[in-house]
């Protein structure tokens, strides 16, 4: 019976759980109607409302048919469960069982009286034959002994018989007496065992009617546990049907899900498709307006000869941030740099902004650098002086600029790469015009060492000992024109960037550099790259040249936080000395300039264009370096396009170099050193207005190229919206189709179940059997008790069949 409840118990927790399923799959499917209804037909939606309702009536029915079944099968349960209860068939058993053995005990004892007594008699008969023949004896020698002693012979033989006939009676009464007792014990026994057979007999009615009780009963619950059978078979019908209509929505629900999938991948392709188109035209908008700005800065550089300056900020070095520095250099915008000015007594911790004609981030690359000034570089093909200088505190990333390191080329290798491609295209486009063009380039390379110029392309030179020969300081000259030359200069032809390339890694062995707590490799010298371009017309034999400066320059230092010491002390001094001169260089021309404004006309231009012009003395001579670099500085009327990079150090600890490096860069912003001259007929005013024409189209470009960039990121992020609602869709439609799954396990494990509860009916209707046999076979025994006038052996017999019967039961029900 406890079997039977904790089955009805897991029946009622599956129909429980079950009806919980339908019901959640029952929100979710709603939830997916209104999903549908979203993208759907109001027909498609009502198609998928009366699927629901039409599964969910069947649910609901089948579930209402099981619980009925459930609760019915408990009602017959606890009923069979109360019946047996009351019933005690177990314990008549047991007592009937019990009878049987003290009858057998009985019969046992009495048998053995029985066969005590007829041994005493036989025990007697030989006592009597004993005393027969004793007194026979006797008597004889009595009449042997009366003959001899002459006594009567037929008085000691009458004595003789009288003693034999009183010890006979005796011995008769004796035996007599005896059996008397064991009768009367022996009816004592047959009234025992008559009142056990009458027990026996009374307890086998009893035990009879209660198994005609149990057959009744056991047979009405076969009856019932058929009748549940059948109600579950019909809930695994609905069950099937209700499986059916599943798979049918799932179905339904998937190509639903399927067409909307497509429909939002169409649209998102639509979207991404539109936003890339957008991008590419914004692109291209963009690149040719910062063509059309850069050669506009360029006209207006050649206009008014101001010195273009730009500023780069390199990011936090693994050695400043392994030492905790925080970044105190910011790029707010295109053309300005902000700094955090550091605390008294070397600051006074105010933000300092400062606009240059270009910044660039910590996250800029060389390229984009270079792109900036690509339009004045590419102008030494067309005859023009154009030089680049790279400025800045030791370690600040001068070198990494013009040279570059590892993948990342430096302007040294973008400019050469650039100019060889553009004189290709030149010469094609003069072959066009059947003028033909020929472009040679050169290079030399040299280093400002201790106020030493020294050659970096010269080979090595070795005595008849084999030691090196150090080659002489080389002599600077400055020609009346202006113009700079260098007597003795190693010059190389060049046709390629990788040839320039191999010239700068043989001059970097060469150059001066070493170790300082500032750097790692410190440069110890001013590297000067210049390209010389000529342009020959070999139909008219003409030709114009271009001149191309690149100067790394070496870092100003603090002697004292670069620890250096003995030479490199020297050294230091030296380097200091150098940017010292070209600081007040500037600042000369600074003030040239300053004066020159408040002059009018042509004149006041070209006096102030002239070394000392409006009473200003630039001291170029003070220093190997300004004197090399005097032709491109505005010495002698000389027009040259300059290019300042400020290099800053982002760290908190060089916070006051980096601030003294972008006070200089705004004083070379402000120097102008003459309108370019290309041609006769050229005027500066009118050039200068058209520059600043054309900056003013290029400001308003840059505008709408940002209005055309906002719009970009606003379809960008319509088409990011779209793409996460179509995501979040696939999320929902996946969650569904779990749900899905889980409940068709579900009712593969109730149909599972459903077959075990089948197994188990089976199992009892066989136990209902096979105690249906076993109270027939009690029954049996019950009747097989012998009556007091059996033979023993037919009481031994009925014994063993009882307990035999008894053993059976006990094995059908070990329980009982």
């Amino acid at each position: 019976m406890r079997e039977y409840e904790q089955r009805l118990t897991d029946m009622r927790e599956l129909a429980i759980r079950q009806a919980r399923d339908i019901t959640s799959l029952r929100t979710m499917a709603e939830q997916q109607i209104v999903q549908a209804s979203e993208v759907g037909s109001a027909r498609d939606e009502e198609r998928w409302k009366r699927m629901l309702q039409d599964a969910t009536q069947t649910q609901q029915q089948a579930l209402i048919e099981g619980q009925r079944t459930m609760h019915e099968l408990a009602a017959s349960l606890q009923e069979a469960q109360r019946q047996a209860a009351q019933q005690q068939a177990h314990e008549w058993r047991a007592a009937l069982l019990q009878a049987s053995q003290e009858h057998a005990k009985v019969v046992e004892q009495l048998q053995a009286q029985l066969k005590s007594s007829e041994e005493k008699q036989l025990t007697l008969q030989a006592h009597l034959r004993d005393a027969r023949r004793a007194s026979a004896v006797a008597a004889a020698a009595a009449i042997a002994n009366g003959k001899a002693g002459g006594v009567n012979g037929e008085a000691l033989e009458q004595a003789v018989e009288r003693a034999v006939s009183a010890e006979r009676e005796a011995a008769i009464a004796r035996v007599s007496a005896a059996e008397e007792a064991a009768e009367r014990r022996l009816d004592t026994e047959r009234s025992a065992a008559r009142a056990s057979q009458a027990e026996a007999a009374c307890i086998q009615r009893q035990l009879t009617e209660k198994n005609r009780a149990t057959q009744a009963q056991l047979t009405e619950m076969k009856a019932q546990l058929e009748k549940a059978t059948s109600q579950l078979e019909q809930q695994i019908a609905h069950v099937a049907e209700l499986q059916a209509a599943l798979r049918a929505a799932r179905q339904s629900s998937e190509a639903e899900v399927a067409r909307v999938r497509a429909e939002e991948r169409s649209e998102r392709e639509k979207l991404v498709q539109i936003a890339e188109e957008a991008m590419k035209a914004a692109e291209a908008r963009a690149r040719h307006m910062a063509v059309r700005r850069r050669e506009a800065c360029n006209k207006l550089q050649e206009a008014s000869g101001a010195i273009r300056v730009l500023c780069r900020a390199r990011p936090l070095s693994a050695t400043e941030i392994g030492k905790g520095e925080s970044p105190v250099v910011s790029v707010p915008a295109y053309n300005l740099i902000a700094l955090q000015a550091p605390p008294p007594p070397d600051g006074d911790g105010a933000r300092v902004e400062c606009a240059f004609d270009a910044c660039f981030g910590s996250v800029c690359t060389t390229q984009q650098l270079y792109d900036e000034v690509s339009p004045a570089i590419t102008s030494v093909l067309q005859g023009q002086y154009v030089c680049v200088m790279a400025y800045g505190q030791t370690g600040a990333g001068k070198s990494y600029t013009m040279q570059g390191a590892g993948s990342e080329p430096g302007l040294v290798h973008l400019a050469c790469d650039e100019l060889l491609r553009e004189a290709r295209l030149l010469e094609e486009e003069y072959a066009r015009r059947a003028e033909p063009l020929e472009v040679l380039f050169t290079c030399s390379m040299l280093e400002v060492y201790n106020e030493k110029v020294l050659d970096l392309l010269h080979e090595k030179i070795h005595d008849e000992r084999g030691r090196e020969v150090v080659a002489d300081a080389l002599e600077v000259r400055a020609a009346a024109d202006g113009t700079v030359s260098v007597p003795h200069l190693t010059t190389l032809p060049f046709e390629s960037g990788e040839a320039v390339a191999e010239h700068l890694t043989a001059a970097g062995k060469r150059r001066h550099t070493h170790a300082t707590l500032m750097n790692a490799a410190s440069s110890r010298s001013h590297l000067v790259l210049t390209v010389h371009v000529t342009l020959r017309n070999t139909r008219d034999d003409t030709e114009r040249t271009g001149k191309l400066h690149l100067v790394d320059l070496a870092g100003s230092e603090r002697v004292g936080k670069s620890g250096v010491q003995g030479e490199q002390l020297r050294e230091a001094q030296h380097i200091n000395k150098s940017l010292s001169a070209l600081e007040l260089v500037m600042t000369s021309l600074h003030e040239r300039s300053r004066k020159a404004l408040g002059k009018e006309g042509a004149g006041g231009e070209e006096g102030g264009a002239k070394e000392g012009g409006g009473g200003v003395h630039i001291p170029y001579r003070n220093s190997k370096l300004t004197l090399l670099l005097s032709d491109a500085l505005g010495a002698k009327g000389s027009c040259a396009k300059t290019i300042m990079i400020m290099q800053a150090s982002p760290a908190a600890c060089n916070a006051v170099e980096s601030l003294r490096t972008l006070r200089f860069g705004e004083r070379c912003q402000a120097v102008t050193l003459g309108a370019v001259k290309r041609g006769a007929g050229t005027g500066a005013k009118s050039s200068a207005k058209s520059a600043e024409a054309a900056m003013a189209r290029a400001d308003a470009a840059e505008e709408k190229v940002a209005r055309v960039h906002s719009e970009l990121l606003e379809t960008r992020r319509q088409a990011k919206d779209a793409d996460e609602r179509a995501k979040q869709s696939e999320g929902r439609a996946g969650i569904l189709a779990d749900k899905v799954q889980a409940l068709q396990t579900q009712l593969e494990a109730a149909r599972q179940q459903t077959e075990q509860e089948k197994a188990r009916v089976v199992a009892a209707k066989r136990e209902s059997a096979m105690i249906m046999q076993a109270s027939a076979a009690a029954a049996i025994a019950s009747g097989a008790v012998v009556p007091s006038r059996q033979t023993p052996r037919a009481a031994l017999s009925a014994k063993m069949v009882a307990e035999r019967a008894a053993a059976r039961a006990r094995a059908v029900n070990p329980d009982g």
